[in-house]
C-alpha cells in the first residue's frame, strides 16, 4: 500500500468508526502503530508468496474486496467475496491469517485499516492487488534484455503460472529488417559489326 492510499484509507475508515462509536477520536493510539506497519512495508505480502502458500495449502482466509461481477470475472482460487461493510459483521477470527486484495488495491487498503483497528493481528494486503497477480503469476513475461536475476525469477514464476492455469511468455528480440537494394542486371557490351566497305563508300561520298 502506498502512503497516499494509506492516508486515504485511514481517513475513510477511522472516520467511519468514529461515527459508529460516537467518539470523535476513539482510535488515536492505533494510528501510529498502523503508520509504522505501512512505513516498514509490513502491511502486505507479495503475489509470489501468496501463490506458494496456496500451492502448499497454507491455512488462511483470502478476501476478494469488490462486487459480484468482478468476482465472477476472476478471483484468486479459494478467495471469499466480501464488501467493506461485510467486514464489520464478518466471521473472521483475529488469530487467522487473512489476505485482502481488490482490483485497484484501495478497497483492500481500507479493509486492512479497518481490521487492524479492530485488533486483527495477522491481516495483510496483497501488494499490487489483482493486477499484480495477473502480471506476475498468471502471465509473467521475460523481456529480451532481462538480467540473470530476472531470468531466474521468470523460471520460478513460469512453474507457478502453469499451476494456476496461466501462460508465461518469452519476448524475443525482434530481428532487424534488412533492405536489399534492387540490382540491375549487368549490361553486356556488344561490339557492333564493322562494315568496312560501307564505311569506305560513306567516306568517298558514294
Amino acid at each position: 500500500m502506498t502512503v497516499n492510499r494509506f492516508l486515504f484509507a485511514v481517513c475513510f475508515v477511522f472516520g467511519l468508526l468514529a461515527l459508529l462509536s460516537g467518539n470523535s477520536d476513539p482510535y488515536h493510539d492505533k494510528i501510529n502503530e498502523i503508520a509504522d506497519l505501512v512505513e516498514t512495508e509490513n502491511d502486505h505480502v507479495l503475489s509470489d508468496s501468496l501463490a506458494v502458500w496456496l500451492m502448499n495449502e497454507k491455512p488462511m482466509r483470502i478476501i476478494h474486496l469488490g462486487d459480484s461481477s468482478s468476482y465472477s470475472r476472476y478471483h484468486i482460487p479459494g478467495a471469499e467475496l466480501k464488501s467493506l461493510p461485510d467486514l464489520l459483521h464478518s466471521t473472521l477470527k483475529k488469530n487467522e491469517l487473512i489476505i485482502l486484495y481488490s482490483e485497484g488495491g484501495i478497497h483492500a487498503g481500507q479493509a486492512w485499516v479497518l481490521l487492524k483497528a479492530k485488533n486483527f493481528k495477522n491481516v495483510y494486503t496483497m501488494h499490487g492487488g489483482l493486477s499484480a497477480w495477473r502480471s506476475e503469476i498468471l502471465f509473467p513475461k521475460l523481456l529480451p534484455d532481462a538480467k540473470d536475476a530476472e531470468k531466474k525469477r521468470f523460471e520460478e514464476r513460469s512453474k507457478i503460472s502453469l499451476y494456476f492455469g496461466g501462460q508465461p511468455t518469452v519476448i524475443r528480440e525482434p530481428k532487424p529488417e534488412v533492405t536489399v537494394k534492387k540490382q540491375e542486371p549487368p549490361r553486356k557490351k556488344i561490339d557492333a559489326p564493322r562494315f568496312e566497305k560501307e564505311e569506305e563508300k560513306i567516306r568517298d561520298g558514294c
